[in-house]
């Protein structure tokens, strides 16, 4: 699998790692807008709704993994150093994927820095 970005070709395995559940041998997307929407979670029992606001209808949704908690190691946010289920790294965490706004982007893709690689 190949991931071409103007003239920029990263390569699966080594410059990135993608899973999908979609059964194609290629899938094109050309010109979509592009949304950052933090760690792409709607929490309302932690007052929390990343996707406030943001029009995510047909674009490109990036996400961070893990929660702000987990991330930030403040035990004021979310649970702190205890992630929760909604910072959990898996290629189907249906907590980052449901609701209607991820729903309706084009695509939806997760960035796993180095550093919380194993988290």
């Amino acid at each position: 699998m190949q991931l071409t970005i103007a003239d920029v070709v990263l390569n699966n395995g080594s410059d990135f790692t993608a899973r999908t559940e979609q059964i194609q041998p290629q899938v094109s997307l050309n010109n979509s807008d592009v949304v950052f929407v933090g760690y792409g979670i709607n929490a309302p029992e932690y007052q929390w709704n990343d996707y406030a606001n943001v029009d995510v209808k047909g674009k490109t949704v990036i996400m961070l993994v893990n929660d702000p908690g987990f991330a930030t190691q403040d035990p004021n946010v979310f649970k702190g150093n205890a992630m929760t289920y909604y910072g959990r790294w898996m290629p189907t965490n249906t907590k980052k994927l449901q609701g209607r706004a991820p729903k309706r982007c084009l695509l939806c893709t997760k960035l796993h820095p180095q550093p919380t690689a194993g988290t």
